[in-house]
């Protein structure tokens, strides 16, 4: 210890020190990040009918509350309008005069009549739906250019925003412009509210969320508006998903598209999104999956199971951990979208973008045991499960590795809070390093060639010593890694491709060489390319399908071709 006659601190005292101070920080972190819920105004909410759809969560830009024009800071109890972006304090009283005075985006014709002709979406009529105050920075007005919006708190909660073309104007200069709205820059995206009919014209905002798309829409009217083509886009996600900023991206979505659009898991079935498409069809929309390989792999099932006819094309917004899909198809490892405008407008840009199909596969599994009652139970103990996949299926360490991650984090997920700073993808590839260093170790599938017999396109093929079998669909696997082009060895191979009806199948010898490809100095032991594959299990071995873990008993699992979606795939992320 150092002699603090020095003038220097005992090592004690200045961990100590040192230990306040983290801490004092951490703290400040989660006031400023994990602001605690408005509860007075969410207790209010709950026992009225409303007909905005507040954020919950707290305020995260400085914004101004409409009725009282208090400030409200990063961090503050306040609340905003995910769907219009009107604001409020957490006051009661405020809460309920914002809910009377304000009306909020509108998703569907307010009446069941045939609309007249100021606002036939047919003939190219839709006015503003004016929003009053917290414009975003750097606004101009539409009429005179000047900054609006910014010039002190009369300005900025007097100044307007249309919530669907968002344009702004001074409240001085809306009298000298048109009352005209064209839906704005993303409109060949948006389902204008009159092209909606529902069956009940008296539902309000919060009973759109109590009731599936099925139950309250009737007709979903084709759309010719402003004669440009119309891409009625989809978007569906979690909120929970990726460092907990799903919330975020849907709420932006709203607020540029129609909310009825916006398909939030936590809150509604997939089976909306899907029905939302079989309304629109002929037309085929356009649905970006905000999440990771196993929501799009939830929704391609989905699409499947309700048989459309128009088949959707699918883009990607990274949330998840692995995004072996979304590295494939151009999209990013996940973070490199931060606005939805920069989606946006990349799907705009026909230059960038190519619709490919991708090959879906069928995974029989027949099981020797089918009252086996599974710890995670993706497949039912009975005797024959069908799944799909897109990405990949491997039997062993890798799978292994997967399913300890999926029990620590449900275990975690089970007994935290949603907002806890544990979570996201940094956390979730912590996990997978310490069970991948944990099984470097104990090497729990050694011998796996012992138990399992592989057969390709009818011949059964020998094995050496190894710990791991993967059958690969995509060229990325394991969080980014390009199995298949490390080294030299994939020259002897036709170039792979995700729309060929071929699989490539390769063994792993251990979590260390896991470890060495994923840096790049081994490449895997490949085995061939298929399109049937066969492997027969005699002992219980982890199995897991994009990502989905679980325990399989001794038994059959067979891999044959089942059917390809069109895939948007962009050329470059940068603009």
């Amino acid at each position: 210890m150092a002699d603090s006659r020095d003038g220097s601190f005992p090592d004690s005292v200045t961990w100590g020190i040192t230990c306040l101070l983290v801490l004092l920080t951490w703290v400040l972190l989660q006031k400023l990040c994990f602001p605690r819920s408005p509860l007075a105004a969410l207790a209010l909410m709950r026992r009225t009918r409303r007909i905005h759809t507040w954020a919950q969560g707290g305020i995260w830009h400085p914004l101004y509350c409409v009725i009282c024009e208090t400030l409200l800071i990063v961090g503050s109890s306040g609340i905003c309008c995910a769907d219009c972006g009107i604001a409020s304090c957490e006051k009661g009283q405020c809460v309920q005069r914002t809910e009377q005075r304000f009306s909020c985006k509108a998703r569907a014709r307010k009446t069941g009549a045939t609309p007249t002709a100021q606002d036939d979406p047919q003939g190219g009529v839709f006015r503003h739906h004016w929003v009053s105050g917290n414009l975003p920075l750097m606004s101009e007005c539409e009429v005179c250019d000047a900054s609006c919006g910014g010039d002190g708190p009369e300005s900025v909660i007097q100044d307007l925003r249309c919530c669907w073309c968002q344009l702004t104007v001074h409240k001085s200069c809306q009298q000298k412009m048109s009352n005209i709205c064209d839906l704005g820059h993303y409109r060949e995206f948006i389902i204008p509210p009159e092209c909606v009919i529902l069956k009940n014209p008296k539902v309000a905002g919060s009973e759109f969320k109590r009731s599936s798309i099925k139950q309250i829409v009737r007709q979903i009217m084709g759309n010719t508006t402003h004669n440009r083509p119309w891409r009625p886009l989809i978007v569906v996600g979690n909120t929970k998903a990726g460092n907990n900023d799903g919330g975020f991206f849907l709420n932006a979505f709203r607020g540029v598209l129609n909310p009825i659009q916006v398909i939030d898991l936590n809150e509604r079935p997939m089976e909306d999104a899907i029905h939302l498409c079989q309304l629109l069809e002929p037309t085929r929309c356009l649905i970006i999956v905000a999440g990771g390989d196993g929501t799009i792999g939830w929704t391609l099932n989905t699409i499947d199971k309700l048989g459309v006819e128009q088949h959707p094309e699918i883009a990607l917004l990274p949330l998840g951990t692995g995004n072996d899909l979304a590295r494939t198809l151009g999209y990013g490892s996940g973070g490199e979208i931060t606005d939805i405008s920069q989606l946006l407008d990349l799907l705009q840009t026909a230059n960038r973008l190519e619709s490919i199909p991708l090959d879906r596969w069928r995974v029989t599994v027949r099981s020797d045991h089918p009252h086996y009652s599974f710890k995670r139970p993706l497949v039912p103990p009975r005797s024959i499960t069908e799944i799909f996949v897109q990405n990949y299926l491997s039997i062993g360490v890798d799978a292994l590795v997967t399913y300890n991650f999926h029990n620590a984090r449900d275990s975690k997920s089970s007994s935290s809070h949603n907002n806890s700073p544990f979570s996201g993808r940094l956390y979730n590839k912590l996990l997978y390093f310490i069970y991948g260093t944990k099984d470097v170790l104990e090497r729990e599938c050694k011998d796996l060639d012992q138990i399992l017999e592989l057969e390709m396109d009818g011949q059964k093929v020998s094995l050496p010593k190894i710990e791991s079998v993967v059958i690969l669909n995509i060229p990325c696997w394991g969080a980014g890694v390009r199995p298949w082009e490390l080294g030299q060895g994939h020259e002897h191979f036709p170039v792979p491709s995700f729309s060929d009806h071929k699989l490539e199948v390769f063994c792993v010898y251990s979590s260390f060489h896991i470890a060495q490809m994923q840096v790049g100095i081994s490449e895997p032991h490949r085995i061939g390319q298929a399109s049937d594959v066969k492997i027969r299990l005699k002992g219980r071995a982890p199995v897991q399908t994009d990502g989905e873990p679980w325990i399989q008993e001794p038994g059959e699992i067979h891999v044959q071709y089942h059917s390809h979606v069109p895939v948007l795939k962009l050329s470059s992320l940068s603009n």
